[in-house]
């Protein structure tokens, strides 16, 4: 099987699906309720897969490991959804950070540099230029009165532990690690991650009925989460992570930066410096992703 199946069907579910999914449900009541439902829905799905394909499965250091990495996934997982209240466009344009983590760990670790070249510099330097400068850039506070420091927070909390669980994706899938194990015990320890995400965040967090429609969302949430990683963790079993994590470092800032200028009519909150960055930050992307023959 071709490793470009699994990334386009990655780009799609993940890239597209889902952001629609994460901002149609992060400003709904009870969004630490609807984490750990969420959580809880993807280690029951994960535990079924499990149980029909479990060849390969074993209760070992690589199983706690994953779990581990879990744990810090809700996390993440719980600030980038703070993230993408504020702004689904800005959030995807500074979530290039756990791609480069990814990227430097696959360098540094496993020693994957021999598919970088100059272009893929090129396209690495525009995407972080453009993020990094839109970030120090003077922003307003939005509706319900959070400051651009809180919002840089909460990309800087997400975007260094995902670094960290992207780069995990290739590490246990070169060491042999199956699917559906794998799948398990992220989702597992990803639910354990989030009853403490739950009793950190507070009451106010809580607070609010789960309605009809955010239960629908939790629904879309796990759905896409969980074929979206699976996919990926795929993707990285049949090729090095320093060629799928730039295609997908594309993606990641294209499709949900789109969707969240024009879907959801964020584009009003940018001036002349701001499109500019945006600009910049697509150029990166383009590069990276027709760098790869």
């Amino acid at each position: 099987m071709p490793w470009q199946f699994p990334l386009v069907l990655n780009v799609l579910i993940t890239y597209v699906a889902n952001p629609i999914a994460i901002k149609k449900s992060v400003g709904l009541p009870g969004r630490t309720p609807r984490l750990v439902l969420m959580f809880f829905g993807n280690a029951t799905l994960a535990g079924i897969f499990l149980a029909l394909f479990p060849q390969g499965f074993a209760w070992d250091a690589q199983m706690l490991m994953a779990a581990g990495v879990g744990v810090a996934n809700s996390f993440a997982c719980y600030a980038h959804w703070r993230a993408a209240d504020i702004s689904l466009s800005r959030t995807s344009v500074l979530a290039q950070g756990d791609d480069m983590i990814a990227l430097a760990l696959g360098y540094l670790i496993l020693r994957e540099t021999q598919y970088v070249d100059w272009l893929i510099g090129l396209g690495i330097f525009l995407c972080m230029g453009s993020a990094i400068v839109m970030s120090l850039s003077k922003r307003p506070k939005d509706e319900a009165g959070k400051t651009p420091r809180a919002f840089i927070g909460w990309v800087v909390l997400y975007v260094t532990l995902w670094g960290v669980a992207v780069f995990s994706l290739r590490y246990f899938g070169i060491n042999g690690m199956s699917v559906p194990a794998f799948l398990f015990a992220w989702y597992g320890g990803s639910f354990v991650g989030s009853l403490a995400v739950a009793a950190l965040m507070g009451k106010k967090e809580r607070e609010g009925a789960l309605t009809k429609r955010g239960l629908l969302w939790v629904l879309a949430l796990c759905a896409t989460s969980l074929t979206g990683l699976g996919v990926s963790y795929w993707a990285k079993v049949l090729a090095p992570i320093t060629v799928v994590q730039p295609i997908l470092q594309a993606a990641e800032t294209i499709l949900p930066t789109l969707i969240g200028l024009f879907l959801f009519k964020e584009a009003k909150e940018f001036g002349w410096r701001g499109k500019f960055l945006f600009a910049a930050g697509f150029a990166g992307s383009l590069v990276l992703l027709f760098a790869y023959h």
